[in-house]
């Protein structure tokens, strides 16, 4: 099996860029590579996780973090309603994908963000019944509970819309409830546990700190019905200070360390979590701490650096200082030219398809982390920065 990572045994390496240049130079080039178009092809529509919707969310973001940064002479709003705008047919929600990956919700929901306008604000939360429907006695729930394909996505959609319009903060917060109740509920196996794809997964994308941590932001007053759960997790952390992907049992199920698999992911959660969960604090701080051991040692992956799985996510996931600035350092431009100059086929994208996606691909990655790199517990675009 080919190394997932480098060997940390270089020496630091400071963080000498200027991070100012390199964020306008990263919205500048994805302003480039992705220009808006009149009508989208339903190839194009990807959710919130990448895509034409995907970049509208993303600047609605830049332009709530730099109201007043200017790129090709505009402010950020001004590309997020580009991006919004566009044909993009008739859409609906499918089954197994109510989350970021679902264009429909995530279009009405950024529409909503950008617009401020009740009526969108109301035709997001007319989807509300569908995604909560009681399944039939013998049936199949149409949807997961993990965030790329699930509920817990809809809360975070339902808090991007409250943060920006805050007027809807009743209504929002009755959907809010509705949605955190249904995933309560779900009983995907004998063990009332959460599946994606029939198997249990563990990180922040797909699995348990991720539907628990997007429960407990949106509602925090049901953090004790969690702490079990949570506990169980804690649990599993193995000697290494990493977490296993999935309940499979495989050689290689501790392999990854990165946001959507593995120890970063469950620091950015816990740092969430914590205020909820005063009693548990010498047992998250222990876990952080084991974590960005392991996250030290085999974090520095060779794929290109993105929020997801990469020198971003990673190098966030340290607490502010020299071993944060190490990771970043590595994932500039010039870094990483020089890094595959020494290592060829290495740092490569990793993208999926989806450049555009502020979790998966470089550009958006760097202009986010570039945003938040300076902040004591800096948060990860689309999980927990709202």
């Amino acid at each position: 099996m080919a190394q997932a990572y480098l060997p940390n045994t270089m020496p630091l390496q400071p963080l000498k860029a200027d991070t100012d240049a390199l964020l306008k130079q990263s919205l500048e080039e994805i302003i480039q590579k992705n220009p808006q178009q009149d009508k989208y092809e339903a190839d194009d529509l990807l959710g919130i996780a990448a895509g034409p919707t995907g970049l509208a969310y993303f600047f609605l973001r830049m332009s709530q973090t730099h109201p007043d940064l200017q790129i090709q002479g505009h402010d950020c709003i001004y590309w997020a309603e580009k991006y919004i705008a566009g044909d993009r047919g008739a859409l609906e929600i499918q089954d197994k994908n109510c989350g970021f990956a679902c264009e429909k919700l995530a279009y009405e929901a950024v529409k909503a963000s950008i617009t401020k306008d009740e009526k969108d604000v109301a035709a997001f939360l007319s989807n509300i019944p569908k995604i909560i429907a009681k399944t039939p006695e013998g049936g199949e729930d149409p949807f997961p509970s993990e965030m790329l394909y699930g509920r817990a996505a809809v809360l975070y959609l339902l808090r991007a819309i409250r943060k920006s319009v805050p007027d809807s903060a009743d209504s929002v917060n009755e959907a809010i409830s509705k949605i955190c109740q249904k995933i309560l509920d779900t009983k995907d196996n004998s063990k009332g546990e959460w599946l994606w794809n029939g198997k249990r997964y563990y990180g922040a994308p797909h699995g348990d700190i991720g539907i628990i941590t997007q429960i407990v932001l949106s509602e925090p007053s049901l953090a004790p019905k969690l702490k079990d759960r949570l506990e169980r997790l804690l649990d599993l952390q193995n000697e290494s200070g990493n977490w296993s992907d999935t309940d499979e049992v495989r050689e290689d199920s501790y392999r990854r360390v990165q946001f959507c698999h593995g120890a970063p992911g469950f620091t950015f959660s816990l740092q969430s979590l914590r205020p909820s969960y005063p009693d548990l604090h010498e047992r998250f701080d222990k876990a952080i701490e084991r974590g960005r051991e392991v996250t030290w040692d085999r974090g520095i992956l060779v794929k290109e650096p993105s929020l997801c799985h990469g020198l971003f996510g990673n190098g966030l996931s340290f607490p502010k200082g020299e071993k944060r600035d190490h990771f970043l350092s590595l994932a500039t431009p010039d870094s990483l030219e020089n890094l595959r100059k020494e290592h060829p086929d290495s740092f490569t994208g990793g993208s999926y398809g989806m450049s555009s996606s502020p979790l998966f691909s470089y550009l958006p990655s760097a202009a986010w982390t570039w945003t938040v790199f300076n902040e004591e517990k800096p948060t990860i675009m689309l999980f927990n920065d709202i």
